[in-house]
C-alpha cells in the first residue's frame, strides 16, 4: 500500500458534456472542452443531453464521501453534441473518438480517463491511443455497451471494463468478474435517480452508470495511497461476489507450423486429398504420399489442380526417413480397423527415432508421456485437440456472454449435405484472393485446414472435437472471428461441414445442430450455399431461407457438385456419379430461376472463377452501399 495522494485526483470525463446549473454540483467548478477540427478550446458548454451531468455527479458526489473527504478534479472533455434517444448512448465515430483521445494524450495528465461511450467495432488506433494512456500512468475506467456487444475501448487489455450487475444494489456494490478478461467488474447500473438538464431529475439505467461508481471508487483507493496496478485487486478484495474461474476452451498450439520445409502424407484418402490436389497453396513441399501395402492404393496417381505436379502412392514400408521433416497424419481409424494393424502407435515411434514433427488429423492421438518425449526433443505435434488440459490455452476471457461485432465482411461456404467439395471450393477462393492481392482472414472445418496458411480451425467434421454445448461453441466461433478481424483482412472466410438444415426428421443424427452454431458463430455477410444435383428445388429454397434468417445475411449463389445419384440404388450405396452436362445444366437453370442467384458448377476453373467474381462483386457493392459502416 502506497502513502496518501495529498493533491487531488484529476479525472478526464469523456461525455456529453455537463449541466454546472444543476443545483447537485453546488458551485464546484468542472472545466469543460469542446473539441473542433484543431483541437480542444475551453467553453461554457451547455449540453444538449443530460447523459455527461449524470456521470459527472457520481462521479463528484461518490469521489467525496465514499470513504474521506479529498479534493477530485473533474474536467469535462465534450466527446460528441447531439441529443440523444431515451438516454441511450449513440455510437461515436472512430475518427472523432480518435481525435478526441489524440487531443487528451497530448496534453495534461490524468490520474482516471472515464469514457461512459464506446465503438462496437475493432480499430487499433483507439486501442494504441489507450495504451498512450497507461504508459503516461493514467487509468483507463470505460462502460460496455448496453446492447450486450464486445465494445472498445472496455474491451481492450488494460482498460477496466465495466458492465451493469442487476446484484449491485448500492453504489458501493462491485461484482468481480476477472482480472485479464474482457468483463473485469460489474457495478450498479439499475435504475436510479439521477441529475438531468435545467435541474432536473430522471430515472436511468445503464452500464454507463456502473462506470462511473468504479471510477469513483478507484478515485478515492487512489487517493488512499493504492498504486495505480493494484487497483483491481482492490476492487476484488471489496467485491461483493468474485466470479470462479472457468475452465478454459483450450486448443492445440501450431507455432512450430512454420518449421515444416518438406512433409510426407500418410494415408491417402478423402481427408488427405485436398493436401496434394492443392499442393500449390502450402507453403511447404510435400515429399511424397504412402499408403500400406493392403490398403489398394499403392501406385495410383493424384494430379493437383494446376496441374503441375503429380503424386504416385507408395508403400509405407519404402519411407525416405531421411527426405522430410514432418509426417501428415490423415484419419487412420478405420485403416486401422480393416488392415487389423497398429500403425498410427508405430509411426509415431518411428517419428520420434527419426526426429520427425507430426500433424495429426485425429484428436487425442498423443498422451501426455508422448507429448513430453517429443518436447524434449524439440519436436513439435498437433492434433485438433479441443478443451483438453493438456494442451496451450487460446480461447479464456470472460466475456459475459457478449458478442463481438465484426468490421471485416465475411464470405461463408454453406452446403445442403455432405460431400459437396465445399473445402476445395474454399481452397479454391483463397487462391483467387490471394491471385488478385487480397488478404483473406480463413477459419477452416478441416484439420488441414492450419496447413496451408488459414489462421483457425474448428474440426466439427468427421471425428470432430468441439465441445457438446452449444454457446461454448458460439461463443468461440464468435472470439476466432474477432482475433481474425482485428489483423485488418481484406475479407474473412469460413467454411461449414455438411448440410445446414434437416432434410428429413426420423432420427436425431438427421438435426445439424453444429451446423446451426457454426452459422450463429461466425454470422457471414454472404454465402455460397453448395447444392447437389438430386437436391429438391423446395430444400434448397428452404435452406436459402433458413440461412438468411438465421444470420441476417445474403446467399449470393449456389455451387452445384457434378456429381450425383443416377438411381435409387445409388443412394442407397452412397455410390455417386458424374451428371451428364445437359442435365447439370437442366438443373442449373431450375436453381436460379427458383432462386434468382446465379448458379455455377463446381469444376476445376469456370465454376470458382465465376463464384469468386460474384463474391468479389458483392462485398464492393455491399462496401460502396455503406452497409458496413465503421
Amino acid at each position: 500500500m502506497g502513502s496518501k495522494m495529498e493533491k487531488s485526483i484529476k479525472i478526464a470525463l469523456l461525455d456529453t458534456g455537463v449541466d454546472l446549473s444543476h443545483p447537485v454540483f453546488g458551485g464546484v467548478d468542472i472545466p469543460q472542452f469542446v473539441y473542433h477540427n484543431k483541437g480542444f478550446e475551453r467553453s461554457d458548454y451547455k449540453p444538449k443531453q443530460g447523459h455527461g451531468t449524470a456521470i459527472a455527479s457520481i462521479l463528484a458526489k461518490s469521489a467525496r464521501h465514499l470513504e474521506t473527504q479529498f479534493p477530485c478534479a473533474i474536467t469535462s472533455f465534450v466527446l460528441f453534441e447531439d441529443t440523444l434517444t431515451n438516454g441511450a448512448v449513440a455510437p461515436v465515430s472512430v475518427s472523432r473518438y480518435s481525435a478526441v483521445l489524440s487531443a487528451i494524450v497530448s496534453g495534461e495528465r490524468f490520474d482516471i480517463i472515464h469514457m461512459s461511450l464506446g465503438v462496437r467495432q475493432y480499430k487499433r488506433e483507439l486501442e494504441e491511443l489507450c495504451a498512450a494512456f497507461r504508459e503516461r500512468g493514467s487509468v483507463i475506467v470505460s462502460a460496455f455497451d448496453n446492447a450486450g456487444y464486445v465494445s472498445y475501448p472496455a474491451a481492450f487489455s488494460g482498460v477496466i471494463g465495466v458492465a451493469a450487475s442487476p446484484q449491485c444494489q448500492k453504489n458501493t456494490d462491485f461484482v468481480f468478474v476477472s482480472e485479464d478478461g474482457i468483463v473485469n467488474v460489474q457495478a450498479k447500473g439499475g435504475n436510479q435517480r439521477l441529475p438531468w438538464l435545467n435541474k432536473s431529475y430522471v430515472i436511468t439505467q445503464g452500464s454507463s452508470f456502473a462506470a462511473a461508481y468504479v471510477s469513483a471508487f478507484l478515485a478515492n483507493a487512489l487517493h488512499g495511497g493504492t498504486p495505480p496496478d493494484a487497483l483491481l485487486k482492490r476492487l476484488k478484495e471489496n467485491a461483493l461476489y468474485v466470479f470462479p474461474e472457468k475452465k478454459q476452451v483450450k486448443h492445440t498450439a501450431f507455432s512450430w507450423g512454420s518449421s515444416i520445409k518438406k512433409a510426407l502424407v500418410f494415408p491417402f484418402n478423402k481427408e488427405t486429398t485436398s493436401i496434394l490436389r492443392f499442393s500449390s497453396l502450402l507453403p511447404f513441399e510435400i515429399a511424397g504420399v504412402f499408403d500400406l501395402k493392403l490398403s489398394g492404393n499403392i501406385g495410383r496417381k493424384i494430379q493437383s489442380f494446376d496441374s503441375k505436379q503429380t503424386s504416385v502412392v507408395q508403400n509405407i514400408d519404402a519411407c525416405p526417413w531421411d527426405d522430410f521433416d514432418t509426417l501428415i497424419l490423415g484419419h487412420t481409424n478405420e485403416l486401422e480397423f480393416f488392415s487389423k494393424t497398429h500403425i498410427r502407435k508405430r509411426l509415431i515411434e518411428l517419428c520420434h527415432e527419426h526426429k520427425k514433427n507430426i500433424f495429426s488429423f485425429d484428436d487425442e492421438l498423443f498422451d501426455t508421456d508422448t507429448r513430453t518425449a517429443f518436447a524434449k526433443a524439440g519436436l513439435g505435434l498437433y492434433d485438433p485437440v479441443m478443451m483438453s488440459d493438456t494442451v496451450e490455452t487460446s480461447f479464456s476471457p470472460e466475456t459475459l456472454g457478449k458478442m463481438y461485432l465484426l468490421k471485416t465482411p465475411v464470405l461463408g461456404i454453406f452446403g445442403t449435405s455432405s460431400q459437396q467439395g465445399k473445402f476445395t471450393l474454399q481452397l479454391q477462393l483463397r487462391k483467387r484472393f490471394l491471385r488478385d492481392g487480397y488478404t483473406v482472414g480463413q477459419l477452416g472445418t478441416e484439420p488441414e485446414s492450419l496447413l496451408f496458411g488459414m489462421d483457425w480451425v474448428y474440426p466439427f467434421g468427421y471425428r470432430g472435437a468441439v465441445s457438446p454445448n452449444p454457446y461454448t461453441n458460439i461463443q468461440y466461433l464468435n472470439y476466432c472471428m474477432a482475433d481474425m478481424d482485428r489483423k485488418d483482412y481484406d475479407v474473412l472466410m469460413v467454411g461449414s461441414q455438411s448440410g445446414t438444415l434437416p432434410m428429413v426428421y426420423s432420427q436425431i443424427d438427421n438435426f445439424p445442430l453444429n451446423c446451426i452454431d457454426f452459422l450463429l458463430g461466425t454470422l457471414p455477410d454472404a454465402v455460397i450455399l453448395c447444392i447437389n444435383p438430386h437436391d429438391q428445388i423446395a430444400d434448397i429454397k428452404r435452406t436459402v431461407s433458413g440461412i438468411e434468417a438465421l444470420a441476417r445475411c445474403k446467399v449470393i449463389a449456389c455451387s452445384l457438385f457434378p456429381l450425383g445419384y443416377t438411381s435409387e440404388w445409388g443412394i442407397i450405396s452412397g455410390a455417386k456419379h458424374l451428371i451428364e452436362p445437359d442435365a447439370l445444366a437442366t438443373f442449373k437453370a431450375a436453381v436460379e430461376e427458383a432462386l434468382g442467384v446465379p448458379c455455377h458448377v463446381l469444376d476445376e476453373e469456370a465454376g470458382p472463377e465465376a463464384l469468386y467474381q460474384a463474391s468479389v462483386e458483392f462485398f464492393a457493392q455491399e462496401r460502396d452501399a455503406g452497409l458496413r459502416g465503421a
